[in-house]
């Protein structure tokens, strides 16, 4: 359903309401940004998908100027876990903890097998993660070039060839804009790698920052963008 409305300067514009699923009692609110006195010259139904005969009322079409009250929320009880820095808590600043998630890895699968050990080294100016284990060997190698999670690559030891999982994965702007990337640095930190980047597009900068740690046999990446 759409409604048919004429600007004072005799400009048509359709304002789409949506679907009608019959026989459901259906309540729409949609905004219509009116910047000249206008009028409602029609009510448009159309695309029926039903083939028998059907029954419809209306009721109560209107307009009006919708006041926004300021809202005033109670705040909840603490996440499970901390946010990442920079991530805002929302409504979650008040007593306690919420039940969930109950531990910092979250949904991390269980192991096949408590039989493995994991490593990390430098090659170059690649950094490898090694998983041994009773069900076989993986190797994770990261090497910083293009700052997009293409930069990953991937194989079971003697069980195929090596693979990218992630291609072309990683930060894109508002409407899949893709930044452009400016190197920074990849260093170790423990167990963990962070590759930091300077992301751009022509709306902003910020600085990206990918981190990588092997937890048992999955790669574990966190991805922070700062401002905005």
């Amino acid at each position: 359903m759409n409604l048919l409305i004429e600007s004072e300067s005799g400009v048509e514009d359709v304002l789409e309401i949506g679907r009608l699923s019959w026989p459901l009692w259906n309540l729409h609110h949609r905004k219509a940004e009116l910047r000249e006195p206008a009028l409602l010259t029609g009510i448009e139904i159309k695309d029926f998908s039903n083939d028998g005969d059907r029954t419809a009322f209306f009721d109560n079409l209107s307009f009006y100027a919708e006041e926004l009250e300021p809202l005033s929320l109670k705040t909840s009880a603490k996440r499970g876990v901390d946010p990442f820095p920079g991530q805002s808590p929302g409504l979650n600043t008040g007593a306690g903890r919420l039940p969930f998630p109950t531990r910092e890895e979250t949904i991390l699968p269980t192991n096949a097998t408590q039989d493995f050990t994991t490593s990390l080294d430098q090659e170059g100016d690649a950094f490898v993660f090694r998983y041994r284990g009773a069900d076989g060997e993986r190797e994770y190698v990261y090497e910083p070039q293009a700052g997009t999670l293409s930069d990953l690559r991937a194989s079971w030891r003697r069980r195929g060839k090596v693979f990218q999982p992630i291609v072309d994965g990683g930060v894109y702007g508002a409407g899949g804009v893709p930044g452009e990337l400016e190197f920074i640095s990849c260093e170790r930190e423990g167990d963990s790698i962070v590759s930091t980047w300077k992301w751009m597009t022509d709306a902003v900068t910020s600085e990206l920052s990918y981190t990588f740690r092997l937890w048992q046999k999955s790669l574990v990446i966190d991805v922070k963008c700062t401002g905005g």
